[in-house]
């Protein structure tokens, strides 16, 4: 399963609305590809740690790197 366009789909609703942020799953009305949020897509917090990972990686090293 491509979960790029979930995390982008989802990352996108918590732009326009962060207090739809749910610290133990994903978003209660969102639906991707038909499917509501389950265990099988990233919960927000997994969402937003990898960013802040990747963030931290791109400071040390210095470049973007995938």
């Amino acid at each position: 399963m491509n979960l790029h366009y979930y995390a982008i789909k989802r990352l996108t609703a918590l732009i326009l609305n962060p207090d739809d942020y749910n610290p133990e799953g994903g978003g209660r009305d969102l639906t991707y590809q038909g499917a509501f949020w389950n265990e099988a897509y990233p919960s927000d917090p997994e969402l937003i740690s990898s960013i802040f990972g990747h963030l931290l990686d791109v400071a040390y090293y210095g470049q973007y790197s995938l």
